[in-house]
């Protein structure tokens, strides 16, 4: 899904990406769906809309798209730590409809007890995944996302804060304008030796499983000394190189973000109503 602004004669301006994970529940009918991206492409497309909205263009199971209109302040929230470059929706299940939504289910989160519980070990040199939003090319009739491929080269780390001020992991990839808000996924192949008996979340192939976990969300990247959240309006006359390492918000941190405050009250509140 990409998040933008609607101009003044109609058309979408992309600004980012965004996704959907279920919490809680294995059944299409116990979960509760969110959606999630960084809270920078929020600010660059209420900025830029004509009339002060965050539009989302959303793929439908019909092959064309729907663009959603959402207010930033009502229906947004950021995590309570302003170094964290995130921000989630609740989306009611009763207004899914026709949109073709696909989810991270959170038993695929890269998180401490569930990496212990699947025995499972996510570690520097993994490969890492993200698809997301080629600015040049997002598609006319539908959504059309490209995916970006890297490695972990360093895990997040609350003593050694990036810059100083961010807890993230570093990925060796070449984050753009555009990838902003993007799932970081990282992927055990088939020659990943696991212990016996591992529990795992996996696409079924005639050969193989691959397993995937969600390590996060893109951030931003590095040019020169200075690290730049991806943004597709950065424009000030100078040269800049991307170095080629990327940042990325902890699932830890989006799963905080998820779980407590507004987010988890709006849930609980559409899973009293269905019940």
């Amino acid at each position: 899904m990409f998040v933008g602004n609607k101009l003044a004669n109609g058309d979408f301006e992309p600004q980012g990406t965004a996704f959907f994970v279920a919490i809680g529940g294995d059944g299409l009918d116990d979960h509760s769906l969110f959606l999630l991206t960084a809270d920078h492409v929020l600010e660059a497309a209420e900025g830029n809309d004509f009339d002060g909205k965050v539009r989302l263009r959303i793929n439908t199971e019909h092959g064309d798209f729907k663009l959603v209109a959402t207010d930033r302040a009502e229906s947004w929230v950021k995590h309570s730590d302003e170094r964290v470059d995130a921000a989630a929706m609740f989306w009611r299940r009763d207004s899914v409809g026709d949109l073709a939504i696909r989810t991270f289910p959170d038993k695929t989160f890269a998180l401490g007890d569930r990496l212990l519980a699947r025995r499972a070990v996510v570690s520097l040199g993994d490969d890492v995944y993200f698809p997301g939003l080629f600015a040049k090319h997002h598609g006319r009739a539908r959504n059309v996302a490209i995916v970006r491929h890297g490695k972990i080269a360093m895990l997040a780390n609350e003593q050694e804060l990036i810059g100083g001020v961010m807890f993230a992991h570093l990925i060796e990839a070449r984050s753009i304008g555009g990838h902003s808000g993007s799932p970081v996924i990282v992927q055990h192949g088939p020659m990943r030796q696991l212990p016996p008996g591992t529990s795992q979340h996996t696409f079924p192939n005639d050969t193989f499983d691959v397993i995937y976990l969600l390590l996060g969300m893109v951030q931003g990247h590095f040019t020169g000394a200075m690290l730049e959240a991806d943004s597709l309006l950065q424009d000030n006359g100078q040269e800049s190189v991307n170095q080629g390492i990327a940042t990325v918000v902890p699932v830890e941190k989006l799963w905080e973000l998820l779980t407590t405050g507004g987010l988890a009250e709006r849930a609980e509140k559409e899973k009293t109503e269905r019940r």
